[in-house]
């Protein structure tokens, strides 16, 4: 077969892929074994409690939006109870507070409202990564090296950095893990760095060297690692309403905190959608698996990242059927942190085991 007549079949095929239908479950559904009442405890999550209820808890705004008389409804606290109506067959979740509070009081207590989140698990990852712009990462402050001519080691040698820093101030010292690319274009979106210590930077010298007290590490120090503040993981608020995108946002996973290719839920991932794209803490997507492209034939169906393996076929292949199996959604995800061009999200769900480069959408 010619590589002009090939060419043509794989872009036939992969404009079938792009346009194949969509599996999905976007139907509001109850579990059969729903508490009458549940009286939230410390330590619940609104994720925990969508799934007491419903058998479909990436749907969990649309019981919320059925009740327009909660005010803040994404606001739950320990000691709410809450209950199931049905109203024209439409389930309904409400609230009855344990104690009723003035609104000064309500304000204040707007703290102890439980995360949509693992607070926990969305700290850690935070304190230990960060994504900055190539531009970004060119400023920063850099590790020199040591007097022992050490290229790599751990607390007990006193380093040196360049830069700007403040005196007697903590810093994150970052590895620079790699770029953040987008799969089709290999569009650089960011630079991923990952935490490797934590430093007390001394005044700088007439040079404008700085020392950096070693305060704890993770891994080994290089040269040429980079230092910039620490995010102040403590400030960061997991309490946000999960929500629906407006507009159509459709992208891919282009980075695990795991590192690994494969994983199932409540891994925390990178995609490359961020705040360009109206994206925003709280925001729900599908993590779909795109349907495999067929040929088929009388004898045997064949895979098209197959098809070079099967010269048999190679003089006929055009001649035969195509077949374009349905996109499936696997698993749901979660935003929890936007950047420009990237976000940081958490695996909610997953039917069955998600990929790296999986796509991303907005639900229909």
């Amino acid at each position: 077969m010619s590589t002009k007549r090939w060419s043509a079949l794989l872009l036939t095929m992969l404009f079938t892929l792009q346009t194949a239908p969509l599996v999905t479950a976007t139907e509001l559904k109850v579990r059969d074994d729903y508490p009458e009442v549940y009286v939230v405890k410390k330590g619940d999550t609104l994720w925990d409690i969508s799934e007491l209820f419903l058998a479909t808890p990436w749907l969990w705004p649309q019981l919320w939006q059925a009740n327009p008389q909660v005010d803040n409804p994404h606001l739950i606290y320990p000691g709410d109870h809450l209950y199931l109506n049905f109203i024209n067959g439409k389930p309904v979740l409400s609230k009855k507070k344990r104690i009723k509070l003035s609104p000064t009081i309500r304000a204040v207590a707007h703290d102890q409202a439980i995360p949509t989140l693992p607070l926990a698990e969305v700290k850690s990852y935070l304190k230990r990564e960060q994504i900055v712009s190539r531009a970004e990462l060119d400023k920063l402050p850099m590790v020199l090296g040591t007097n022992e001519g050490n290229k790599r080691g751990y607390a007990q040698q006193l380093w040196y950095a360049k830069g700007d820093l403040e005196g007697q101030q903590n810093y994150g010292i970052y590895r620079v893990v790699g770029p953040l690319q987008r799969p089709k274009t290999h569009e650089t979106l960011g630079m991923r760095l990952m935490l490797v210590a934590v430093a007390q930077a001394k005044a700088a010298d007439k040079e404008g060297l700085i020392a950096l007290d070693i305060e704890s590490s993770i891994q080994e120090i290089n040269q040429g690692d980079r230092i910039l503040p620490l995010y102040p993981a403590e400030q960061f608020s997991a309490v946000f309403q999960p929500s629906v995108p407006e507009q159509t946002i459709t992208g891919q996973i282009i980075a695990t905190h795991s590192d690994g290719r494969y994983f199932i839920a409540h891994e925390i991932v990178v995609i490359d959608r961020g705040t360009a794209d109206g994206l925003k803490p709280g925001h729900l997507l599908q993590v779909v698996q795109n349907g495999k492209p067929i040929v088929d034939d009388d004898s045997q169906p064949v895979y098209l990242e197959d098809t070079s393996r099967y010269d048999q076929i190679e003089g006929a292949i055009i001649n035969v059927g195509k077949t374009q199996l349905p996109d499936e959604v696997r698993g749901h995800l979660m935003v929890f942190r936007t950047f420009e061009n990237v976000s940081y999200a958490m695996i909610m769900a997953a039917e069955r085991q998600l990929s790296l480069f999986d796509t991303v959408t907005s639900a229909p």
